[in-house]
């Protein structure tokens, strides 16, 4: 059974272009991922910005949904083994009815791989996590057992793997083993799914074929990464002094009898 199953208070929610995380429903915690953009993501990032020019936000949001689709293709096949996933699906009269495009099914296909080389005993799968103390939530994409090691894996569909995504990996393991003591992680990684690496790789190296499993050093860089994270978290703080969820501040439907009553209310 995946540990994902059990009952956890903790919920992501999503609303425009804000993510948040409650235990409660009434308090509600910024995500490692947005408390993270507050780094500026260097110089890699600014030429890319520049050369793609108005692209750019085409092509991040594009990139945005792609990722989206090969979580959730990771997560049916994690949780669904006798569910079969097709590339293409078909109505009742054989007409085509949903597919996914060349990139997300490579990409999907390449954590097969990853799968088949090192058959993890999966623990949790897209496991929503929030804590009141830390002030903080995330969800993990993979908590799994190989090599004699209980990891904690995020999957990446981007080109760049950037710095700040050793201080993500951090976050989320001291979120984790806050939650779950008899659990802990012994070692976390970024799964990069668009890697430029053609061969199994030599020695310890676990990749194939256009993926890469990129681990995150001993427990004294951990230990130097969430040191790091707390301050982009108390940096973020200091940017966002009365943060509150887009959702609390926008509702998510308007009508016009509603609008005009309330107008007539108020005279």
């Amino acid at each position: 059974m995946l540990y994902f199953q059990h009952n956890l208070d903790a919920r992501q929610i999503n609303w425009l272009d804000s993510r948040a995380y409650t235990n409660d429903k009434v308090n509600y915690y910024p995500s490692v991922t947005t408390i993270l953009g507050i780094i500026d993501k260097g110089a890699n990032f600014k030429e890319w910005l520049i050369n793609n020019g108005r692209n750019s936000d085409y092509i991040t949001m594009k990139a945005m949904d792609e990722g989206s689709q090969v979580h959730g293709l990771i997560e049916r096949f994690c949780i669904n083994p006798e569910s079969p996933i097709n590339c293409i699906t078909y109505d009742g009269e054989g007409r085509e009815v949903h597919s996914y495009n060349k990139d997300v099914w490579t990409m999907f296909s390449r954590f097969i791989a990853f799968y088949r080389k090192v058959r993890p005993k999966l623990i949790a799968v897209e496991q929503a996590l929030c804590d009141n103390e830390l002030g903080y939530g995330g969800s993990v994409d993979i908590i799994c057992e190989f090599n004699g090691l209980r990891w904690l894996i995020d999957n990446k569909t981007g080109s760049y793997i950037y710095d700040e995504y050793d201080l993500q990996m951090a976050a989320y393991s001291v979120l984790w083993n806050k939650t779950f003591p008899d659990l802990k992680i012994d070692r976390t990684a970024i799964l990069h799914l668009d890697a430029q690496t053609r061969t199994e790789g030599k020695g310890d190296a676990i990749q194939g074929k256009g993926w890469k499993l990129v681990t995150n050093g001993d427990q004294n860089k951990y230990q130097n990464d969430f040191l790091l994270f707390n301050n982009a978290f108390q940096l973020w703080h200091w940017r966002n002094p009365s943060w509150r969820p887009l959702f609390v501040e926008l509702p998510d439907h308007y009508t016009r009898d509603e609008i005009d009553n309330e107008i007539n209310m108020e005279q």
